[in-house]
């Protein structure tokens, strides 16, 4: 698949400068809250973006709360392309540190950087093997009974809010784990109050910039998302209005259901912490594809409960890396609508797994 994907950008003509358009947006929106120019000021951020001149670029707003800009300044001073190699690098590191944690094995992480999600998070500039990382040094602290400090460590992801939508109801059904939300909250308060003093402007209008960015998302292409909410809108574009019901619905019967499994395995802390990742994943509003780098993290703690043969695991991935690529141009030339098959695989190979495991 690297060969695959390296062969594909040369054939384009794309450069490495010309990659790493994420980590950009997250540059660009650290240089303007150093600066105080707005850092929620999607025409500025425009602005920036088109002053960098990359013109493979796709601007997206920075919308992450304030605590990223800051985490991010010193990469933020330099080259683009100097950044990319070390958020790069510290991400193979991060992968590869969250492997060995998980399964005592480093070589548990290679078969990840031969996933499409991971290759698009590398070529993007994202953060999720950092996000990994702290989802599995949680396990790792609740599994040692350091609740306290497995909820501090869980904070840290609020860089990116929605990857905390589930695992406070983790530690809320687990009898052993709700001391892990003095940790959280004393995370979130710590951070908040970093905020409040390095960043105080942009910390009150991010509330705001949020609702704005919600008028924006719609306007996002339909494939960058691997939800249900999607699914439902390539299913039927002509009827809007269905597509979003069915959308809201399948999301909130997943998140029930993801629930109800956690309550039932809520003593048995890899299932707990596994469940909680799937449900972040496949209970999102919007989730694209390389967030599901995190499914890393339920296959490297259920995989050997399940003893799932190399067979029927190498058979799901060459299924599932064909399918993940984007064919809903395709579809929707030859049908008039078309299937994102992310959301249907990672849900069936999910409870598959999770059945098994438990």
């Amino acid at each position: 698949m690297w060969t695959a994907v390296v062969a594909g950008l040369a054939r384009l003509g794309v450069r490495f400068q010309d990659l790493g358009w994420d980590l950009e947006s997250f540059c660009i929106g650290s240089r303007l809250l150093h600066t105080g120019a707005g850092m929620y000021d999607f025409e500025a951020q425009a602005r920036a973006h088109v002053a960098l001149a990359h013109p493979g670029f796709a601007p997206f707003p920075f919308v992450n709360p304030p605590i990223l800009a800051l985490e991010i300044a010193p990469i933020a001073a330099l080259p683009h392309g100097v950044a990319l190699s070390i958020v790069g690098g510290a991400s193979l590191l991060a992968l590869g540190i969250g492997a060995h944690i998980a399964t005592r094995d480093v070589r548990s992480a290679l078969w990840v950087t031969a996933s499409y999600p991971a290759l698009t998070a590398l070529g993007q500039g994202q953060l999720v093997f950092f996000a990994l990382l702290l989802y599995t040094l949680t396990y790792r602290d609740l599994a040692a009974g350091r609740f306290v400090r497995a909820g501090m460590i869980a904070s840290l992801l609020v860089y990116k809010p929605q990857l905390l939508m589930v695992l406070p109801v983790a530690f809320v059904v687990s009898p052993v784990a709700r001391r892990a939300l003095v940790g959280l909250a004393a995370g979130l308060l710590l951070q908040l109050g970093v905020c409040l003093v390095f960043a105080r402007e942009a910390t009150l209008a991010y509330p705001s910039a949020l609702l704005r960015f919600a008028a924006y998302a719609p306007r996002l292409t339909l494939s960058q998302s691997y939800t249900w909410r999607t699914f439902f809108e390539l299913l039927l574009p002509t009827h809007p209005r269905i597509a979003l019901v069915f959308g809201a619905s399948a999301t909130l019967a997943t998140l029930a259901l993801c629930i109800l499994a956690m309550w039932r395995w809520r003593r048995d802390l890899g299932v707990l912490v596994a469940i909680s990742m799937i449900a972040t994943l496949l209970g999102a509003w919007h989730c694209n594809s390389y967030d599901w780098v995190l499914a890393a993290l339920p296959a490297w703690l259920l995989m050997a409960r399940a003893e799932v043969s190399r067979q029927v695991f190498s058979a799901y991935v060459a299924f599932a890396s064909v399918l993940w690529f984007d064919v809903v141009d395709w579809q929707r030339a030859h049908w008039g609508f078309a299937v994102a098959p992310a959301v249907l695989i990672g849900t069936a190979f999910a409870v598959w797994l999770v059945s098994r495991a438990v």
